[in-house]
């Protein structure tokens, strides 16, 4: 027998209330006598009634004390091991994904999960092995073969969701080779999704919920002649209408409310039109309060460096220029031919389209369009193209992961060690980025004239995320980021180690190596702070890290709280308070029909 709670005990003082009613009640009744012989009966009658006498045979009083402890030890959740489910290798899966803080009622998702948790192990019988994983971003063994349930309940209580994104199905092959180093292991998700687990011996328990949830997907600016101009979208994901304020900050100071109203699944667009140009941290935030308060601000970091300055080197690509002309922060100089090239004259970016300089130039980044061998990369023999596509997760294919184009034919490039694809065709990387000896390059090994990408309407986002990626201006590449997605560095050469300070002030240093390590503790929404020191001068940056809002905001649906595996019995035990207030019930009855007779 176990106890789910025992803080209901404090109700066992009504149990010494109802003694000490039956001790005081006093009855009293006049009786008319002849004679003072009857003196020794009444004598007699009148010690029966002192206080402890007065209990004795009073089955009222008893059953009342019955049904109070019952009703006490119902709240007490008792759970019986007689017959329960004897684990032999329990292995339990947390999902700690942003979509677990979401709240029911007063309690997170993941609250409620923990507490399912350790009723299960509180209800389990001794000897069972327990092993606890968490899916988050990446998949971990946070506890092993463990038998002592002090040690499991312990590990249960330290866990806490993060505000990433990622897939609970990404833990089954862990979880499966768990299973098959564990024979006869049974295996419970707690989760907010569904997802077959077949070949796998559990359950999973869907913890999601209806709620009310609206989320500031995106603040994002671009500077006018008069000022800056600000857009902001919000989202309705939750499961009822929401109504409530949107505030615009600039470096913590209010700039403009509007009031919003979404109905389910709505998104609202708002705009703003601000004067001044002298703002670097831009913030927006929803005012009312829903099941997920991480996902209600959204930062964005006004950066402002030196204008960048690109050459292209083309005969002819009128696309390249044009998409060229709408980023903004840059200044392109056109040659039409390696005749007009002047390799004195010094650019940050360095744009070749079919040519390339005898000798490259030793500073600068680099793009390769359709170019040949080089330092960088070899090249191999011209190939049939086909259908094309964006591959996701990479800094130049952010915002267009949808994209997909046709190509006639490609002059494969020979993929070094430190390239990686962004770019596919016929399902093999043919396209690459990267960074050697301190320098970034990009390569796209066909021409833009034999394909229709240029047509496509995300090609102007790739060039400015290609432009993005190569800018020398400062240390962070972008001022905004999701949860768990890594930040790439570009440090000084000169300069010390990268110190960077996470929203709750922990530190971290990166020392200065090529190609440079990511950042990838961004584990929670907030302002983080970079700082390197070069020569001297203390170097500070900083950006946001915003929650991932599209595919972690979402409660509408709602889940089952127990598994929908009827062969897997989750409990290790039996419940037994809906027996006690039953039991409780027919007390009750019985102490009413004597009440009722008696009188």
């Amino acid at each position: 027998m176990s106890l789910g709670r025992l803080w209901p005990l404090v109700f066992s003082l009504a149990l010494v209330g109802i003694i000490l009613l039956y001790m005081l009640k006093q009855k009293r009744k006049s009786e008319d006598v002849p004679s003072l012989i009857l003196w020794k009966e009444v004598y007699r009658n009148i010690k029966a009634k002192s206080p402890w006498e007065k209990l004795r045979k009073n089955i009222l009083m008893i059953l009342q004390l019955i049904i109070v402890a019952l009703l006490i030890f119902s709240l007490l959740e008792p759970i019986t091991l007689l017959g329960g489910k004897e684990f032999r290798n329990l292995i339990i899966v947390f999902d700690i994904t942003g979509s677990m803080k979401a709240k029911v009622q007063e309690k997170s998702k993941f609250e409620l999960a923990q507490e399912e948790m350790e009723k299960l192990i509180s209800s389990t019988k001794e000897g069972a092995n327990v092993t606890i994983l968490t899916s988050g971003k990446y998949s971990k063994v946070e506890l092993s073969n463990e038998k002592n349930k002090s040690v499991i309940l312990d590990k249960i209580k330290t866990l806490s969701p993060e505000d990433t994104t990622g897939k609970i199905e990404d833990s089954l092959s862990l979880v499966k080779s768990l299973c098959n180093a564990q024979e006869g292991s049974e295996v419970v998700f707690l989760t907010d999704k569904d997802f077959p687990i077949e070949g796998i011996n559990g359950d999973v328990i869907n913890l999601s919920s209806k709620g009310n949830n609206a989320s500031v997907d995106l603040v994002s600016y671009k500077e006018t002649d008069k000022g800056i101009s600000v857009i902001s979208k919000i989202t309705n994901r939750g499961a009822y209408e929401y109504k409530g304020d949107f505030s615009l900050y600039g470096d913590d100071k209010l700039l403009a409310v509007k009031e919003i109203n979404l109905s389910k699944d709505e998104s609202k667009v708002l705009t703003f039109e601000l004067e001044s140009k002298n703002i670097s941290i831009l913030k927006g935030e929803l005012s009312e309060k829903d099941a997920i308060s991480e996902d209600n601000t959204y930062y964005s970091f006004v950066k402002r460096e030196k204008n960048q300055k690109v050459l292209l080197l083309s005969e002819k690509n009128l696309f390249m220029e044009k998409a060229l002309k709408t980023v903004k922060g840059i200044e392109v100089s056109k040659v039409d031919s390696l005749q007009n090239y002047n390799p004195k004259d010094e650019y940050d970016i360095y744009i070749f389209d079919g040519v390339i300089p005898d000798k490259l130039p030793e500073k600068g980044n680099i793009i390769f369009i359709n170019a040949p061998s080089n330092e960088f990369f070899k090249v191999a023999n011209e190939v049939e193209g086909g259908n094309g596509n964006a591959k996701i997760d990479t800094p130049l294919t952010d915002k267009i992961k949808n994209l997909k184009f046709g190509v006639k034919s490609i002059n494969q490039i020979q993929k070094e060690g430190y390239l990686k694809g962004f770019l596919s065709i016929k399902d093999r990387e043919e396209a690459f980025y990267g960074e050697k000896d301190g320098r970034k390059i990009i390569a796209i090994p066909f021409k833009l004239s034999d394909s229709d990408i240029v047509l496509k309407p995300e090609f102007p986002i790739m060039v400015h995320n290609f432009i993005n990626y190569l800018s020398l201006g400062g240390i962070l590449s972008s001022g905004e980021f999701s949860a768990g997605e890594s930040v790439p560095l570009n440090p000084n050469i000169d300069g010390g180690d990268i110190n960077i300070t996470n929203p709750e002030g922990k530190e971290k240093s990166m020392p200065i190596r090529f190609p440079m390590k990511e950042f990838e503790e961004t584990n929670e929404v907030g302002i983080y702070k970079v700082t390197q020191d070069i020569k001297g001068e203390k170097k500070e940056e900083k950006f946001g890290v915003n929650f991932p809002s599209i595919e972690e905001s979402d409660v509408t649906e709602e889940g089952s709280e127990k598994g929908d595996n009827k062969e897997f019995k989750v409990r290790g035990g039996r419940n037994l308070t809906e027996y006690m207030v039953i039991l409780s019930l027919i007390v009750l009855m019985i102490e009413w029909f004597i009440y009722t007779k008696k009188n």
